[in-house]
């Protein structure tokens, strides 16, 4: 383990280490050399972690490595040297999964990871599978309204007929379907326990519901190059992809994954990509700077490790530098704790960039458990002193937003959507974390920006995840309503989108998505609120809107009220509670006495109230006396009262009390 302090120097607990020039090679976490052997220097060092971990049978290791396994055999990726068809490379030993030009995808026995790296010379280098990040339920996306779909589909317009690719996994589909959430189905999807993707689907169907929706496996690279070289003649016209894929260019429109948007553009379908969710706080960028010499690159003055804000659960650190496709000039990346007194590393990534890898580093850690940091090391045979980029699905403590979109949304040939909550969306900013550009050759991203924090059948959706299939529903009903191809329909909605001022920036690009969804006949806004009419019965009701965007014809009378009135117009009142306002009904008072409940402005029962005093001998209004204000006789022939005398007396005030109280129930 090595412990480093503050300052420039660094301490390892070893005597060797303390005269090594490299003093960060020396970390040995898992009993190897930090040098590798050269068949090793083809393969990801994650990857062999994770074999490691499988043979020992610490499966919880390999899950922890972002490894994907079944059994003792991992799912990997191969990518060939530049200028080679992965395809024509043997798959001998490889359980293969998906093959494109770019990259195979198969499963391996984990003892197997070195003796298949070494078996080609077309090989260039091994991988773990790689995972898209996300850019993070009946329901309607309230997104639909904010860009006006809803007035399209006023008009009749639907996308219909228009084929709409969502890349992604789609857990929960069968659920969605049932619900009625989603478009026209070409065909299931694959089977997976993430449901990222059927929450798009459904904001894509709720934009466009005419459409006709292919669900595409795009859980790993390998599987998205398959779908990519599937789509000539399968009249795919648009491409939702609401992911970020890390390590295969330096955000400069280079790289495999750039060709394989191209490579979609060609078989006639436009690439609308998630701009990505790294502006506030899970990216940074800076020039490689060792103001002492030691080796280690300085965040700001005197700072060697960029701290990662505690409890966000997992995390992932992405390092690359502007060297690809493969890098002769080596750094790594190490993952230190903080023990309270200083900085301890506890995990390292020392890919040898020796001309065969690519200038990437990766590593996946735990920001519940400690406080954690990160650095960089450059090796001292390394001359390359330029940019850096570190992108985590943390919170850094030195970051920045601009330059922060990532692939396949930084590539020219996707359009890249960044986000707006829903609820503000004529006025509202760029959302703080919706990565902004500009890119880093110069070129403006994102390219549009849709609304976000929206409703699915699968919850509560957000990040840029949801603002990509918004626009992608978008271009689909473009399509249908000027009778364009999805790129003229892509160029109309950025010439139509709403923003201050005549060019592209960084922030919201062209601006927000809006369609052109002019109100020519309509009688009401398909968003509008219910008018107030007259119900047939003569109460006040309201009037909706139709999907037709015209009032309804019918008043819908309201709910009933407690005012002794019909008003929902079923030929009763105040049924739908406890009592008819002014009822009134018999009860026992807490004297004995018979008194009565009087039903009150609420309908609800009040307290027993208690007769009036009579010549009984009893106390009737329960206030302890008996007969009180009356002028009793001992003789017990009779009360007087007032005018009152001997018992017709009496009966004349009984008869008196007994009209009263029938008038008082009627």
């Amino acid at each position: 383990m090595v412990a480093r302090g503050f300052g420039p120097s660094v301490v390892l607990v070893t005597a060797l280490a303390v005269a090594c020039a490299r003093p960060a090679a020396e970390l040995d976490l898992d009993g190897a050399p930090s040098r590798r052997l050269p068949s090793e220097r083809r393969v990801e060092q994650l990857l062999l972690r994770a074999a490691a971990a499988i043979r020992d049978g610490d499966l919880d290791e390999a899950a922890r490595l972002g490894a994907i396994f079944r059994g003792e055999r991992l799912l990997v990726q191969i990518d060939p040297l530049p200028g080679e068809d992965a395809r024509e490379i043997p798959t001998d030993g490889l359980d293969l999964r998906a093959a494109s030009r770019w990259a195979l995808e198969g499963w391996v026995p984990a003892d197997d990871v070195l003796p298949l790296a070494s078996s080609d010379p077309r090989i260039g280098f091994v991988r773990l599978a790689v995972r898209p990040v996300r850019d993070l339920g009946p329901a309607m996306s309230e997104g639909a309204t904010a860009i006006w779909a809803d007035g399209l589909h006023c008009r009749g317009l639907t996308g219909a007929g228009v084929h709409v690719a969502v890349l992604d996994e789609f857990g929960g589909f069968e659920r969605s379907l049932e619900a009625g959430e989603l478009a026209s189905v070409a065909a299931p999807p694959p089977e997976s326990e993430d449901a990222h993707g059927t929450a798009a689907a459904e904001i894509v169907s709720d934009v466009a519901p005419g459409i006709v929706l292919h669900l595409e496996d795009g859980s790993t690279q390998g599987t998205l190059f398959e779908f990519v070289e599937s789509l000539p003649g399968r009249g795919i016209e648009v491409i939702s992809h609401s992911t970020t894929i890390h390590g295969f260019s330096f955000g400069d429109g280079t790289g495999r994954l750039c060709e394989a948007v191209l490579a979609a553009n060609a078989a006639g379908a436009v690439w609308v990509n998630s701009a990505g969710n790294g502006a506030d706080g899970g990216f940074y960028l800076g020039r490689f700077t060792d103001a002492d010499g030691d080796g280690w690159h300085e965040f700001a003055d005197g700072e060697e490790v960029n701290r990662v804000e505690s409890g966000w659960g997992e995390s992932t650190a992405w390092l690359d530098w502007d060297d690809y496709p493969h890098s002769a000039q080596d750094f790594d990346m190490f993952l230190e704790r903080w023990d309270g007194a200083q900085w301890v590393i506890v995990d390292e990534s020392t890919l040898d960039q020796d001309g065969d890898a690519p200038p990437t580093e990766q590593l996946s850690f735990d920001t519940e458990t400690a406080q954690h940091g990160l650095a960089i090391y450059r090796n001292p045979d390394t001359t390359y002193d330029g940019e850096l980029r570190l992108f985590t699905s943390g919170l850094l403590a030195r970051w920045q937003a601009e330059r922060s979109v990532g692939d396949p949304g930084a590539c020219p040939a996707a359009v890249a959507v960044g986000a707006v909550l829903w609820d503000q969306y004529p006025v509202a900013p760029r959302v703080s974390y919706s990565s902004r550009g500009p890119t880093s050759d110069g070129r403006t991203k994102p390219d549009v920006v849709g609304p976000t924090d929206v409703s699915t059948s699968m919850g509560w959706f957000g990040g840029t995840s949801a603002s990509a299939p918004h626009v992608a529903g978008a271009v689909a009903l473009t399509m249908e309503q000027y009778g364009l191809d999805p790129f003229e329909a892509v160029l109309r909605l950025e010439s139509e989108a709403l923003i201050e001022g005549a060019a592209p920036d960084a922030e919201l690009g062209w601006g927000r998505v809006t369609l052109d969804a002019s109100p020519l006949g309509w009688e009401c806004e398909p968003a509008a609120q219910p008018r107030p009419c007259t119900s047939d019965c003569g109460t006040e009701g309201t009037q909706g809107c139709t999907p037709e965007c015209t009032w309804s014809l019918s008043c819908d009378a309201g709910a009933e009220e407690c005012n002794g009135l019909d008003d929902d117009c079923d030929g009763q009142s105040d049924e739908d509670f406890t009592c008819v306002f002014g009822e009134t009904v018999p009860c026992e008072t807490s004297c004995g006495s018979t008194g009565g409940y009087t039903c009150s402005v609420f309908c609800q029962w009040d307290t027993c109230v208690p007769p009036v005093e009579t010549c009984n001998g009893r106390d009737d209004d329960c206030d302890g006396t008996a007969d009180e204000g009356l002028d009793c006789e001992p003789s017990g022939c009779g009360c007087r009262a007032a005018g009152v005398t001997g018992g017709a007396g009496w009966w004349a005030l009984l008869v008196a009390i007994a009209v009263s109280r029938i008038t008082s129930r009627s």
